[in-house]
């Protein structure tokens, strides 16, 4: 009986004060404390806190205080009123979450193992459209991209839409674009120094592999605005390039 007043909220000298004063009717703290196994000290301290809660009443017999435990309903009074507060309470902390969910994350990554990891992260979106902006089609580690990234990428079914810079190394790489689910447009305008990773629905991913360093934010307002740009920057290729 102790252990499931504990899992309500009961310490355990308090459980075993108020089961002491439910046994023992009206009575005295020594009493109560002879009974708890508890120094009367202690026990005072605990019957206060009874008290407070409604489940030990005090009154006074002459001379003497009489300590009584009130009906054991009034837990299941203390737990409907608790229930009520958390009813009245439960919308505004939802709202708190929300905000909270809301708010863009941030990561900082500051090594290539990190930048792995990022696009090791794009895997956990199957049958989806990755979109990017690519400083270089061509990367160092050859096995990580070529002997775990893509196959996996194409085992998951995630298709790369990617805008490069114009150069001879871009050429060969577009002519992958078919075994690699991948679609690669060239643009002159701009000196892409730094890869732009749009992926889930909510990430942006700033990666320079010069610097080994890497963000990642999830914001579905950013990632919207980005996804817009790409989208525009990519008809217009389309169109020219």
């Amino acid at each position: 009986m102790l252990d499931q007043l504990m899992k309500m909220g009961f310490s355990q000298e308090e459980g075993r004060v108020y089961l002491a004063a439910l046994e023992l009717g009206e009575t005295s703290v020594a009493r109560i404390a002879n009974k708890a196994k508890i120094e009367r000290t202690t026990a005072y301290a605990h019957i206060e806190a009874l008290k407070r809660r409604g489940l030990i009443s005090i009154s006074k017999q002459g001379k003497k205080t009489v300590y009584t435990a009130e009906n054991p309903k009034k837990l299941r009074n203390e737990l409907d009123e608790k229930w009520k507060l958390l009813d009245g309470l439960l919308p505004e902390l939802l709202s708190i979450t929300n905000a909270i969910d809301n708010k863009p994350k941030v990561r900082f990554f500051d090594s290539k193992e990190g930048i792995y990891d990022i696009y090791r992260e794009t895997l956990e979106y199957p049958d989806s459209r990755m979109r990017m902006w690519m400083s270089s089609p061509w990367y160092e580690d050859e096995k990580f991209w070529y002997d775990y990234y893509l196959p996996a990428r194409l085992e998951k079914k995630i298709h790369l839409s990617a805008i490069v810079p114009k150069n001879e190394e871009s050429i060969p790489f577009v002519k992958e674009d078919n075994t690699s689910l991948r679609e690669t447009r060239m643009t002159e305008s701009h000196n892409i120094t730094a890869d732009i990773v749009l992926y889930g629905l909510r990430h942006v991913a700033i990666i320079s592999y010069d610097e080994s360093t890497a963000l990642v934010i999830e914001s579905k307002k950013l990632f919207e605005t980005l996804r817009m740009i790409f989208e525009a920057h990519w008809q217009l290729l389309s169109r020219t390039a």
